[in-house]
């Protein structure tokens, strides 16, 4: 669950808003207890911070001019999407998947355009600090995430060609009874059972 408001408790998040209402983000911010996010933090000691890819934190930090870069607000599209319902449930210990069943597609070489838009964010933004190196006068840190990655084996045919699938061993698979509740979730969660 993304931060119902802003981290100075000042500002309900426009994407918490849209998928639960003005008075609802404001109890969650009141239940939540959380006035300070790893942004703030780095900012009050001086980094220059850029957040690319997947934040998932809310906090209307994607609305933040300088965070241009930053996906995912958290809220998973709210109560009334699959994807959110089944997400938040999962504190309630209601297991559903949130994801599609994992297939690879040998055939397509780009799997999750996303992500390559993402990895090469980062590159260019690190990039333009080394190339600028000399005239920074402060510290920097560049947050990259990459939205998708797993389930490990959807992948393409480019890094599919480079593994010897007959060296490879399949684990056995144990009995789902035996699963600890996390690999449960997980399983679960993410489709594969």
């Amino acid at each position: 669950m993304g931060w119902g408001m802003t981290s100075d408790g000042k500002t309900v998040d426009n994407n918490c808003k849209r998928d639960y209402g003005n008075q609802t983000c404001q109890e969650f911010y009141q239940l939540q207890q959380i006035n300070y996010t790893l942004l703030d933090a780095m900012q009050d000691i001086g980094y220059d911070v850029h957040l690319i890819g997947k934040v998932d934190v809310g906090a209307n930090i994607l609305y933040i001019p300088e965070q241009k870069n930053a996906t995912a607000d958290g809220f998973h599209g709210g109560p009334d999407d699959y994807s959110g319902l089944a997400t938040f449930s999962r504190s309630a210990n209601i297991l559903k998947p949130t994801k599609a069943k994992p297939v690879a597609d040998e055939n397509d070489n780009n799997v999750h355009p996303e992500d390559w838009g993402i990895a090469s964010n980062c590159i260019d933004q690190i990039n333009k600090f080394g190339a600028n190196k000399d005239n920074q006068t402060k510290p920097w840190m560049v947050y990259c995430s990459i939205n998708i990655p797993h389930p490990a084996f959807q992948t393409n045919a480019t890094w599919l060609a480079g593994v010897n699938q007959a060296a490879v061993t399949l684990p056995i698979w144990p009995d789902e009874s035996t699963f600890h509740p996390a690999d449960e979730y997980q399983s679960i969660s993410k489709n594969v059972w």
